[in-house]
Order: structure tokens, then C-alpha cells, then sequence
């Protein structure tokens, strides 16, 4: 069944209801590479395969950036 939410900011339509960890498949997103809030609420990584994602729910996903920073002389 399609359902809307919004995903980063943009109202998307999904394949749902799913879980988090499956929306992020789906969207070829690694688990392990990013951060989730699901309706406000941060999610542990541990809850992403119980967390089900609904009609009108709104996720956001925050990506790691690897590097650092340099100092100043």
C-alpha cells in the first residue's frame, strides 16, 4: 500500500507500512552510517527494525561525515 510521509524536509510516497531499517534499505541508505528521527524522536540503531513507519509520519536522516578539522597556525 503507498503511503505519504515526509522523508528530509519532502513529502514522499513509500511502500508501507514498513520499519525504519526497511525504509532505509529501500532507499540503499546504511544503517550504520546514519542517525534517525522518527516523529521527533531520535531512534537508538537497535530500534530502526521496530520502529514501523506510518501514513503522515515525518523521518529525518542525519549522514556521518568522516574527516577532521586542521588546525590553525
Amino acid at each position: 500500500m503507498q503511503m505519504k510521509i515526509k522523508f528530509n524536509g519532502k513529502e514522499s510516497v513509500i511502500e508501507g507500512p514498513c520499519t525504519v531499517a526497511e525504509l532505509l534499505k529501500a532507499r540503499e541508505i546504511n544503517e550504520h552510517m546514519v542517525s534517525v528521527q522518527h516523529n521527533g524522536t531520535i531512534l537508538r540503531r537497535e530500534d530502526y527494525g521496530r520502529a514501523v513507519v506510518r501514513e503522515g509520519d515525518d523521518i529525518k536522516v542525519l549522514h556521518f561525515m568522516g574527516g577532521g578539522s586542521r588546525r590553525q597556525r
